[in-house]
């Protein structure tokens, strides 16, 4: 039997946990060892938050280690909680997924030859889409995307995962759409009697 140096009861030696720094039995007890644990992170959530994430940015495998054995352990529960933050912070969750969306899309202009329309010359970013060269956009997006139309962030991933593969381009949505309804030629340069827009310089690896 030992007595706790908090609470003053006599417990069992396995009611405290074992110091082997020191080879002996913690002199306060395993509830109020936990007691004084939640106490002192409740006062310094602060500082636990900074050491924590100090220690992952640090240890990155053995984070990925962890959280794989919560899985086995929960599964399911990594989905639920998920699902639970974003209903609890909505605009947190949109505008992380905005930002996201926004390094993807630039990485794929800048890999392009920039905010800057190949056609025109248009830099409002606004204005601005990826273009397939090829005219082939809709059948690009059924593989990738399984829709006709939009894609976006599938179409940038894809993009990215694939090292940003010859046959695309920047466009504003005016020669864009121009280029679709004139048969695959922009107006701009059917004008000048060109029937192809020439593939911007992409970013040097």
């Amino acid at each position: 039997m030992k007595k706790c140096s908090k609470c003053g009861v006599d417990k069992s030696l396995a009611e405290f946990w074992f110091d082997r720094r020191k080879n002996r039995p913690n002199p306060m007890c395993k509830s109020c060892a936990a007691e004084n644990r939640q106490r002192w992170k409740a006062a310094n959530r602060d500082r636990m938050k900074v050491k924590n994430r100090e220690w992952q940015l640090a240890n990155p495998e053995r984070v990925k280690e962890a959280a794989a054995r919560w899985k086995a352990r929960n599964p399911g529960m990594a989905a639920q909680r998920s699902r639970e933050w974003r209903l609890n912070n909505l605009e947190r969750h949109r505008e992380t997924c905005r930002r996201n969306d926004q390094r993807l899309k630039n990485l794929c202009y800048e890999a392009y030859g920039g905010h800057r329309c190949a056609c025109c010359g248009e830099t409002e970013q606004m204005f601005l889409t990826i273009d397939h060269m090829n005219n082939d956009g809709a059948e690009h997006r059924r593989q990738v995307v399984g829709l006709k139309r939009g894609g976006g962030k599938k179409i940038y991933s894809w993009l990215i995962a694939n090292n940003f593969p010859s046959g695309f381009q920047i466009l504003c949505m005016n020669c864009n759409w121009g280029k679709a309804r004139n048969g695959g030629v922009c107006p701009h340069k059917a004008s000048e009697g060109s029937t192809i827009i020439e593939n911007p310089p992409q970013k040097a690896e």
